[in-house]
């Protein structure tokens, strides 16, 4: 089934990534290898040739994302026990390239309209990994995170899109 994606502003803008992410893929010695990009890019009806990438930003998204997973990946190997905050999480799937251990728990936090696709469009996930359909300036979704564990917070490209006042109030 394919989705139709009606995003506007900022939020459209996950969309250069993850397309970034699926042609890492269908190389032959992928960087990522992020099947589930590829498999997502088949499922919603974009022209992905609109976003004009370049090959040197898609390759910059790509890079970005490995060293995001294997600081992640690190994290996670010294702390089984986590809590990981993936702010404006867009559609990336870090949680499905990651191993991750049983004790973490994983939340995907976006705007109510990116996470209502991402539901969507992901396969099922496992018991440990969650959504958060909220804006990261709200302070009221930290209400469903649990406290008193090792917290991990991923914020890749976020601070592009908050005000200096939003970006200090969420530090």
């Amino acid at each position: 089934m394919v989705e139709q994606v009606r995003l506007t502003g900022a939020q459209r803008t996950l969309l250069g990534p993850l397309y970034a992410r699926a042609l890492d893929n269908r190389t032959p010695e992928p960087v990522l290898g992020d099947e589930v990009a590829e498999r997502l890019l088949d499922r919603v009806d974009v022209d992905f040739r609109r976003l004009a990438l370049s090959s040197g930003d898609r390759m910059a998204i790509v890079l970005r994302a490995k060293r995001l997973d294997d600081w992640a990946a690190e994290y996670l190997a010294e702390h089984p026990d986590a809590v990981v905050l993936h702010l404006a999480c867009g559609l990336d799937g870090r949680a499905h390239r990651l191993d991750l251990p049983d004790g973490v728990l994983w939340y995907d936090v976006d705007l109510p309209d990116v996470i209502e696709l991402r539901n969507r469009l992901y396969p099922e996930v496992p018991e440990n990994h969650r959504t958060i359909a909220a804006s990261v300036t709200d302070p009221g979704w930290l209400d469903e995170v649990p406290t008193g564990r090792p917290t991990l917070v991923i914020a890749e490209d976020l601070t592009t899109y908050l005000t200096e006042d939003d970006g200090v109030a969420l530090l």
